[in-house]
């Protein structure tokens, strides 16, 4: 059976890798699931970010160094440790596959990948590929994959930083190889006050690898608490909920909720020629803590609420691969996945009584895939299709092919199709009924089909790369009041009644000017239309298909970044980001059983000078220093104090308000 496993493969030679700063044709990249690949030869877009740039963000998590990628909006419910998820290309978190080390780290209940944990000081690069993979990578690589690729061994160093808001962040790592053996451990801790009330936040983890010969094993352990304040109530006490009245102020919704997360995993791979295996353990328990006040008054009843989370995922990949007659790559794959997911709810009413509810639910998926990868003359052609078979739905095909033309050692053309699905989630078809929910076993997956074309410029120290590209994303899950009869109407379900119609620009241009200076810029122009079947009516269950740009989305996302060396070991880094106007659309029920559709629209911004639209900038600013065995910086973020929020939950909040101005200073000793 082991041998029946392993003689099939994930792997594919399918990635088009793009640096910053710099890069050089002639590099190869090697991830957790791909064959090193010479970059001329890879024909989908990627953007790396390496070590040194990391370093030069200064960033509390990870979600903060993702800012800068074309087509990567980040969301971010409020300061450090604050959950946050990403945008790509016009489509939201479930959509992105989200890899540490090659893990996938998704969750099965939810479908995103919260970014917040995950600590800077470790990350060695960070490989971010646009556009549909689900022939790689099945269900939730519509828009694109993350892989987040952990440091190796390394000299002992110790890390420290200082920040806004009592933010303190503390790393040790240490690492030996002699012979076949080579081991890393490191353990850190993240601790911040916060930026609003009850935002404080702390942290512990605890990694290490170790590799003998052929094998390579992964281990580690997190855990975090961090408060939740929630929205930035109405301004007028009229339109604030009884909960925000009683238990939160004027900045906060909240005095008292707070979530606990643990995490625990595990990731090996053995490697025997052409022959790979790869194993991965995820292991998550995760608490909420909530009050809330429920009823009607003069009868108030204060709630508290105590919810458990436990999901377990874990998976196997067999992989090989075969050279054939020096022009062609033939590489097939096996995997098998299963998850599980447990939800336990407590709600207490003080001084009366207290209700416990729980459900369960599984799930199991096998893959099968094949790669083949031909080179003639200047050109590169790649096609693979991944079959993925689960219980919950039917079986997915996700077909996908490239080809790349080398026009000359400078420019590069390259045309890609692919077609991408994602699963309903866990939540999505099991959730249990109650009176105001219940999931839909009935759901079918989400759909996208995507045509990319690219071209590229490069010279000894100029980069210029130009992607046009459509995706067209269908039968999307969507909760509304749609569901059967309950006590207190319409229950509240999924369904598969959205599209996310996608066209957009992006441009990337990296420069070295001189020996003492260089920058990047990144911009995106995206037209992202979302097509949806909108409750109209409660009582009749009436619908109506609406038009509009899609909620979230900005149209134009631009970033600058410009370094100069003042000295040989000094040097200064400036960015900045800007980003348009962004939409939400909420339901409207004062007319009930009519629902209406409101939209509010995020900016701050306007250009005295010339027209831009409507938008915010966020500049920041950083110093680096050498001095031998330390390497100091000194950082500032949102310079300028800039006011930007992430969308609220109504249309009378004042939305999720993000840190203005916060100052960092820190120190590396490398032993």
């Amino acid at each position: 059976m082991f041998y029946l496993i392993a003689s099939f493969l994930l792997i594919s030679d399918t990635t088009h890798i793009e640096q910053l700063p710099l890069y050089k044709l002639e590099e190869v990249v090697v991830t957790a699931t791909k064959l090193p690949t010479p970059l001329k030869n890879a024909p989908v877009s990627v953007t790396i970010l390496d070590s040194e740039y990391i370093k030069n963000i200064n960033a509390y998590d990870v979600s903060d160094i993702l800012n800068s990628v074309s087509s990567i909006k980040v969301e971010k419910y409020g300061g450090v440790g604050a959950v946050s998820g990403i945008l790509t290309r016009g489509l939201y978190s479930s959509e992105t596959q989200i890899l540490i080390d090659g893990r996938p780290v998704n969750s099965p209940s939810l479908g995103g990948a919260d970014l917040s944990w995950i600590s800077p000081v470790n990350i060695d690069k960070i490989e971010i590929i646009r556009g549909p993979l689900s022939s790689v990578y099945g269900s939730n690589a519509i828009a694109g994959v993350i892989n987040i690729i952990t440091k190796d061994i390394e000299n002992d160093n110790i890390h420290y930083s200082y920040g806004s808001w009592n933010t303190v962040m503390t790393s040790v790592s240490t690492g030996m190889k002699t012979g076949n053996l080579k081991y890393k451990v490191d353990a850190g801790i993240r601790n911040s006050a916060g930026a609003r009330q009850n935002s404080a936040y702390k942290s512990n983890e605890i990694n290490g690898k170790i590799s003998y010969g052929k094998l390579d094993f992964q281990t580690g352990c997190y855990k975090g608490k961090v408060g939740c304040p929630g929205v930035e109530p109405a301004e007028s006490t009229i339109y604030r909920y009884e909960t925000q009245k009683q238990l939160g102020n004027d900045k906060v919704s909240s005095l008292y909720d707070f979530s606990n997360s643990e995490k625990f995993y595990i990731n090996s791979c053995f490697k025997l020629s052409d022959l790979k295996l790869n194993g991965f353990i995820n292991r998550w328990n995760d608490d909420s803590y909530s009050e809330w006040i429920g009823g009607y008054s003069p009868s108030f009843e204060h709630h508290i609420g105590n919810n458990n989370y436990k999901t377990s995922f874990y998976g196997i990949e067999s992989q090989y691969t075969k050279q054939l007659l020096k022009k062609m790559c033939f590489m097939s794959g096996l995997s098998v996945q299963k998850s599980q997911f447990i939800s336990t709810n407590k709600d207490s009413i003080i001084d009366n009584f207290m209700s416990t509810s729980s459900w369960d639910a599984n799930q199991t998926i096998i893959a099968f895939y094949l790669q083949n990868e031909l080179s003639v003359a200047s050109f590169r052609l790649n096609l693979g299709c991944r079959a993925e078979s689960i219980l919950d739905y039917s079986s997915q095909i996700s077909p996908r092919a490239s080809i790349i033309w080398l026009v000359n050692s400078s420019i590069k053309v390259s045309a890609i199709y692919g077609k991408g699905f994602r699963a309903p989630t866990l939540n999505d078809l099991y959730y249990p009924k109650d009176a105001f929910s219940e999931g839909n076993p009935n759901l079918v997956p989400e759909k996208s089909e995507s045509y990319e074309l690219g071209a590229e410029l490069h010279k000894k120290d100029f980069l210029l790369k130009i992607t046009a590209f459509k995706q067209n994303t269908y039968d999307m899950i969507r909760w509304d009041a749609v569901g059967s009869i309950g006590p207190y109407g319409n229950k509240w379900t999924p369904a598969n009644i959205n599209k996310v119609l996608t066209n957009g620009i992006e441009v990337e241009l990296n420069t070295d000017m001189t020996k003492y200076f260089n920058s990047s810029l990144s911009y995106t122009y995206l037209n992202a239309l979302q097509e949806n079947k909108e409750l109209v009516r409660t009582d009749t269950l009436i619908v109506k298909e609406v038009r509009r740009q899609s909620a979230y989305i900005p149209e134009h996302k631009l970033n600058i970044d410009i370094g100069y060396k003042i000295l040989k070991d000094l040097k200064t880094n400036i960015s900045a980001e800007y980003i348009s106007e962004t939409y939400n659309y909420y339901q409207n029920w004062n007319n009930w059983p009519d629902i209406s559709m409101d939209t509010k629209k995020l900016s701050s911004w306007v250009s005295p000078f010339f027209y831009i639209p409507p938008s915010y900038i966020i500049v920041n600013m950083n110093l680096h220093k050498k001095w031998k065995m330390f390497d100091t910086y000194f950082s500032v973020d949102n310079l300028f104090d800039e006011g930007y929020s992430k969308f609220g939950n109504d249309m009378k909040d004042r939305n999720y308000p993000l840190p203005g101005r916060n100052l960092n200073i820190g120190v590396t000793v490398t032993l």
